[in-house]
């Protein structure tokens, strides 16, 4: 899964802040894409991006990223996004259901890869 010369630190940083910007869209997203009158969509946007960002950053920290747990958690946040539109009945917006299954998608792919690369490194 790494690529070829990479230390996998480096991978999982490079990953990690592309789950970060993901995390700070999902922050954006209800204002930017004006669905902030979908209450379930709105408020979940915010715990999620915040609960993304928090995990990616943390793989950031000096020996953190060996913690492959903690990309584990994001990818169980990308399932929870693409699922959540029908589960809290706003997937008739598509707008919005459209941006959360893009967006776990792409959490959740970021994130396995994440968590298959770090506990790799060799010591």
């Amino acid at each position: 899964m790494a690529i070829p010369g990479t230390k996998a630190r480096d991978i999982v940083y490079g990953l990690s802040g592309f789950d970060i910007l993901a995390g700070v869209w999902m922050l954006l997203a209800p204002f930017m894409l004006g669905y902030t009158g979908i209450e379930s969509a709105f408020w979940n946007s915010l715990v999620c991006g915040v609960a993304i960002i928090a995990l990616a950053a943390s793989t950031e920290v000096d020996q953190w990223y060996r913690h492959a747990g903690l990309n584990w958690a994001n990818v169980l946040i990308g399932v929870w996004l693409v699922i959540s539109p029908f589960l809290l009945e706003f997937s008739d917006s598509y707008v919005a259901k459209w941006n959360y299954i893009g967006i776990g998608v792409l959490v959740g792919v970021l994130a396995f890869w994440g968590a298959l690369v770090a506990p790799r490194e060799k010591v």
